[in-house]
């Protein structure tokens, strides 16, 4: 699998190391709708940069998945104050799967990470499964592996559009509210 071999193709933890403006405006994003006490998950979150960046502002209860198990033992290495953060070497199906109902109050992910889930899994499904709050998220809703039809994804699993921007010619930012609780829980 790629991803689970990508420190030799190319996209290596080292390469999501520094917060670039992409991962700085998903932070910002973050920042407006999560509280510092929130539970809080990345979703394939290579070496958790954007967790390490939420930890230095004072953010605590923050969890991470990646595939690349590289990058997960290495983020304590790189982040040394991500050493209370729970991340867990997973794929999204796998991690997605066994969380609980609403547990987590925020949800995020930058760009590719959704994109290249097989779009036989339910991701948008889960991820609003195991989500109290906000689900916040950068994607490029035409050009990606698995084609979803995202806006549509959003509505049918419980979320509400509450800010929609272009970022630049192909991401777009979504913050999206969960609006009601299908899920027991």
């Amino acid at each position: 699998m790629y991803w689970k071999n990508s420190e030799n193709v190319g996209h290596g933890y080292n390469n999501f190391i520094k917060m670039d403006e992409l991962s700085l405006l998903l932070k910002k994003e973050i920042g407006i709708y999560a509280e510092k006490n929130d539970k809080i998950l990345d979703i394939c979150c290579s070496v958790g940069r954007i967790l390490n960046s939420l930890c230095e502002d004072k953010y605590f209860n923050l969890h991470g998945f990646d595939i690349n198990k590289t990058a997960i033992i290495q983020s304590i290495k790189v982040f040394p104050k991500l050493k209370n953060a729970v991340l867990t070497c997973s794929s999204a199906e796998e991690y997605l799967s066994s969380r609980a109902n609403n547990e987590f109050d925020i949800t995020f992910s930058l760009s590719a990470s959704l994109e290249l889930i097989p779009s036989h899994y339910p991701v948008l499904r889960e991820i609003s499964r195991v989500t109290k709050k906000y689900f916040i998220c950068l994607i490029d809703e035409n050009g990606h592996a698995y084609p979803r039809f995202s806006r549509y994804e959003f509505q049918k699993n419980c979320f509400t559009i509450l800010k929609c921007y272009k970022v630049n010619n192909s991401l777009t930012m979504f913050v999206l509210k969960k609006i009601k609780n299908s899920f027991n829980g």
